[in-house]
C-alpha cells in the first residue's frame, strides 16, 4: 500500500512526514541553486568551470587552486592534479547540512516502512514460498509444453531396453536422425572414422536420455523406448587443466575414477573416446580392465573408440556389442547410420588422401601397417569381413521378404477379384 508497484517508489500522500521532507527538500535545492548561479556570476574567473558538483553529498564549486581564497568556503575535495579545489561556500553551508539531514530522515522513514512491509511478509513467508515454488514449477511446465509443440516432441515409453528411432540432436540445426538399438545388449562400443558421427550419436543420446528423465518432450520416432536411470555419466571431450597441471589423459582418468565409484546398475555411462591420450598398449588394456569393472556393475555403457582390442573385447563377451558409423566412401562424409554387430573402420589412409598427402606416403604407410598386423587384428578383420557377409546375405533376404509380401499381396487382390466376378 506504501509503495508504486510500477516505479518501486513511496507512494505520495501515503506517509505526512515523508512528503513534508521531500516538500522542503525541493525548495532548499530550488534556494541552494539560485545562491550558487549567483556566486557563480561573481566568481566566474576564478573558477576552472560554471558546473556545480556534488563531492561528498555537497554541492561545491571548481575553484582555482591559485584563487583559494577568492571564495570563502569548506575545501570539500581536491582534484588529482592538485590544480583545482572543489569548496562548499559558506553561503550555502547550512542548507547543505539541512539536506544531508533531511536525506537521512529520508532513508530512515524508507527503512521503517521496508522492516514493516518485511515484518508482514515473515508472517507469511510459508505461503509465498509455496506460491514461490508453485509458480517455478507451472512456468517450468509451460516452458517444457512450449517446447514440445516447437520441436513436435514426444514422451516415448518407459522400458528396461534402450532402443531409439530417428532420434534428433536437440541443439544442431539440421540433425541427421540416429537410430540406436542395441536390443539386450548393456554395452555398446561404436568405432569409425574421426568426424565420423560417433560423437554426435553419443551426446544425442545423452542427452535426450536427460531430458526425458526432466519431463522434457524429445524429438524421437514414435516407437522409440527409453529407460530410467538413476544417473548419467558422461566423459566426453578434451578437459586439459593448465591451472591443475592435468593432462588430457589424466583428467579423463579423474572423471573415470569419479563414475566408477558412483556408477550402480541403473546407471547410463557414456565415454567418448575411451582411454585414448596414452601409449595405445596401456591405453587399451586399462580400457578392458575398466570395462570388465563395469560389465560386474551391469550399466548401460556407450562407448566411443579406435582400439582393435575393444572390438575384440565385444566378440568375446556376451552382452557386448560392437556398432559402427556408416560413412559415404566417396565424399567420406557421415551419413549417422548405427550399424550394429559390425565395428568400423577408421579410414586413416582415405582421409590421407583425401586431404592430398602424397600419395607414396600413403602407399608406405599402408605397407608398414600391413607388416605389422597382429594375430588379434587378422581374427578380428576376419570376424569383421564375415560380419558383413551375413549382414549382406540379411539386407538380401529382407529384400527378397519385402517382394515376397508384395507378391503375396497382388495374388490376394487377384484372388478377391475372381471371387467378386
Amino acid at each position: 500500500e506504501h509503495i508504486d508497484v510500477d516505479s518501486l517508489e513511496l507512494k505520495s500522500g501515503v506517509v505526512k512526514e515523508y512528503d513534508s521532507i521531500e516538500f522542503e527538500i525541493k525548495n532548499l535545492n530550488r534556494r541552494v541553486e539560485n545562491q550558487i548561479k549567483r556566486i557563480i556570476s561573481l566568481n566566474a574567473e576564478y573558477l576552472t568551470s560554471n558546473f556545480v558538483y556534488y563531492k561528498s553529498n555537497k554541492y561545491t564549486l571548481a575553484l582555482k587552486s591559485n584563487f583559494k581564497g577568492k571564495i570563502k568556503g569548506n575545501i570539500i575535495s581536491i582534484s588529482s592534479s592538485g590544480e583545482t579545489f572543489y569548496i562548499e561556500p559558506n553561503d550555502i553551508v547550512n542548507d547543505n547540512n539541512r539536506l544531508n539531514y533531511l536525506s537521512l530522515e529520508k532513508e530512515r522513514i524508507i527503512l521503517k516502512i521496508l522492516q514493516n512491509l518485511s515484518a508482514k511478509v515473515h508472517n507469511d513467508i510459508v505461503l509465498l514460498n509455496n506460491l514461490y515454488n508453485n509458480f517455478l514449477y507451472y512456468d517450468s511446465l509451460k516452458a517444457r509444453a512450449i517446447y514440445g509443440i516447437k520441436t513436435k516432441g514426444i514422451f516415448p515409453e518407459i522400458s528396461n531396453i534402450l532402443n531409439i528411432f530417428d532420434a534428433h540432436h536437440p541443439l544442431l540445426k539440421d540433425p541427421k536422425a540416429i537410430t540406436f538399438t542395441p536390443s539386450e545388449n548393456r554395452v555398446v562400443i561404436i568405432t569409425g572414422p574421426n568426424a565420423g558421427g560417433k560423437t554426435v550419436t553419443l551426446k544425442t543420446i545423452g542427452l535426450l536420455s536427460a531430458m526425458f528423465q526432466f519431463g522434457i518432450p524429445i524429438t524421437v520416432g514414435e516407437s522409440s523406448t527409453f529407460k530410467i536411470f538413476d544417473n548419467i555419466f558422461i566423459d566426453i571431450g578434451d578437459e586439459q587443466s593448465i591451472s591443475n597441471s592435468l593432462s588430457t589423459f589424466s583428467s579423463h582418468m579423474s572423471n573415470i575414477s569419479y563414475i566408477l565409484k558412483h556408477t550402480t546398475k541403473n546407471s547410463l555411462v557414456i565415454f567418448d573416446e575411451f582411454c585414448s591420450g596414452t601409449d595405445i598398449d596401456q591405453g587399451q588394456a586399462l580400457a578392458i580392465s575398466i570395462l570388465e569393472y563395469l560389465i560386474n556393475i551391469n550399466p548401460y555403457v556407450l562407448i566411443s573408440t579406435h582400439y582393435n582390442a575393444l572390438k575384440y573385447f565385444a566378440y568375446t563377451h556376451k552382452g557386448v556389442v560392437n556398432a559402427s558409423m556408416r560413412m559415404d566412401l566417396e565424399t567420406m562424409q557421415p551419413n549417422y547410420n548405427l550399424i550394429f554387430s559390425i565395428p568400423g573402420e577408421s579410414y586413416a589412409f582415405n582421409v590421407a588422401s583425401r586431404a592430398l598427402i602424397d600419395r607414396s606416403i600413403v602407399v608406405r604407410a599402408n605397407e608398414i601397417y600391413s607388416s605389422q598386423k597382429t594375430e588379434i587384428n587378422e581374427i578380428l578383420e576376419k570376424l569383421i569381413e564375415k560380419e558383413k557377409d551375413l549382414l549382406l546375405i540379411k539386407e538380401n533376404m529382407n529384400k527378397k521378404l519385402i517382394q515376397i509380401e508384395l507378391r503375396e499381396k497382388e495374388i490376394e487382390n487377384f484372388h478377391q477379384d475372381l471371387l467378386l466376378k
